[in-house]
C-alpha cells in the first residue's frame, strides 16, 4: 500500500517537476561527488553521458542497474527523495538532467587531464551564437569538452515528448538549410585554426562524413551535400580539434 501511495506521489507532475528542480540545483555537487565515488559507479555514469549522447544503446535492465548504482550518490548531495525512486526512474531523471545542463561535465570524466583554455572557451561560445537559430528551431544543439586534444563535440538532434513524465524522444529528421547555413558558418569560422569533422548518423551509422583532415580540406560548399538528403536522419555530430 506504502508503495502505491509512492507511486502516485511520483505520478504527480508538481511533486516530480519540485524533484527535478532540486536535483538540477544540486546536480553539480552530484557530479562532483562522483568524482569521488568507486570505478564502477563512475563507469555506470559514464554509460549515462554515452547513453544520453545517443552514442549508446541501453537495455531496460541495464538502466535499472545504473540508476540503482547512483542512488548513494543521490543521497550524499541530500537526494533522498530522488534515491528511493526504482532504479530505471533514477537513470531516466539523470538523462534529463543531463540533456538540461548540455553536458556540462568535469574533464575527468570525458577525457585525462584535458582543460578548456581561455581561448578555447571563446571559440566555443561563438559557435553557441552560430547554433542559437537552430535552438530556435526547436531542435537540441549539445555541446560537450570531447576527448584529448578536441575543444567540444556538439550533437544536433530533435526531440518529441511523449508518456505521462513528459520524456523525451529522440525523432529523425531531414536537415532544414538553416542547419545548413549554420555548418557553413562553422566552417568558415573554424577552419583556419582548428581541425573539423562532420558526421550524420543513422541507424547508428555514419551516412556522410565531411573531414577538414581529409586529403582534399572541407570547404564551406562541401555542406550542401547535408541540406539536399531526401531521408531523414537521426542526429549530426560536429568533433572541433586543435590542429
Amino acid at each position: 500500500m506504502k508503495y502505491l501511495k509512492k507511486y502516485k506521489l511520483f505520478e504527480s507532475k508538481k511533486w516530480y517537476d519540485d524533484l527535478l528542480d532540486k536535483m538540477k540545483s544540486e546536480f553539480h555537487q552530484f557530479i562532483s561527488n562522483m568524482d569521488k565515488e568507486k570505478d564502477e559507479t563512475k563507469e555506470a555514469f559514464k554509460l549515462i553521458v554515452q547513453s544520453a549522447k545517443g552514442e549508446k544503446e541501453l537495455t531496460d535492465a541495464e538502466k535499472k542497474q545504473i540508476g540503482d548504482q547512483m542512488k548513494d550518490v543521490l543521497k550524499t548531495v541530500g537526494l533522498t527523495a530522488a534515491s528511493v525512486l526504482p532504479g530505471g526512474t533514477i537513470y531516466f531523471l539523470i538523462i534529463k538532467l543531463l540533456k538540461l545542463e548540455k553536458f556540462t561535465l568535469p574533464s575527468s570524466f570525458l577525457t585525462e587531464g584535458f582543460v578548456l583554455n581561455e581561448a578555447s572557451s571563446v571559440v566555443l561560445n561563438n559557435i553557441e551564437d552560430i547554433f542559437r537559430e537552430i535552438e530556435d528551431l526547436g531542435f537540441k544543439v549539445e555541446y560537450n569538452r570531447g576527448r584529448v586534444g578536441e575543444v567540444t563535440r556538439i550533437y544536433i538532434e530533435l526531440y518529441d515528448v511523449y508518456g505521462f513524465n513528459d520524456e523525451l524522444r529522440p525523432v529523425s529528421y531531414i536537415p532544414g538549410q538553416e542547419i545548413v547555413l549554420a555548418l557553413q558558418h562553422l566552417i568558415s569560422y573554424v577552419g583556419q585554426d582548428y581541425d573539423i569533422e562532420i558526421e550524420t548518423i543513422c541507424d547508428s551509422q555514419c551516412i556522410d562524413y565531411l573531414s577538414s583532415k581529409s586529403e582534399d580540406g572541407l570547404i564551406e560548399n562541401d555542406a550542401r551535400i547535408i541540406g539536399e538528403y531526401k531521408e531523414p536522419i537521426d542526429y549530426i555530430k560536429i568533433v572541433i580539434s586543435n590542429k
